[in-house]
């Protein structure tokens, strides 16, 4: 079975127009040299998720799932209570309840 992943590169170029290097060159010359500097960036990136994706492909391929390693910090206390991603009760109030500050409700219709 064949997986496809979602990640695609996609081409890093942007050009100024000509009439705008004319009037401003050396705003472009800083535009250039920056683009070059972020394309490295860009390209390292790349590199990595395209490899990331080819682990992945070849660990569905050969063992159903995916593993990974995490870093864990050294400030990381396993007895200490950490905030729930999602606290328990209700999220949001029924639409026509009000509720007021002593917490009892009241229908509006």
């Amino acid at each position: 079975m064949k997986y496809v992943m979602s990640y695609k590169p996609k081409p890093y170029t942007v050009e100024l127009p000509a009439d705008m290097i004319r009037m401003f060159p050396e705003m472009a010359a800083s535009y250039y040299m920056m683009k070059a500097d972020t394309a490295q960036v860009a390209d390292s990136n790349e590199r990595e998720m395209l490899e990331l994706q080819k682990d992945y492909a070849q660990q569905l391929e050969a063992k159903g799932i995916v593993t990974y390693e995490v870093e864990v910090d050294e400030d990381y206390e396993e007895e200490k209570d950490y905030a729930l991603l999602h606290p328990p009760g209700r999220r949001r109030h029924r639409p026509g309840v009000m509720k007021n500050h002593q917490g009892e409700t009241r229908k509006l219709n």
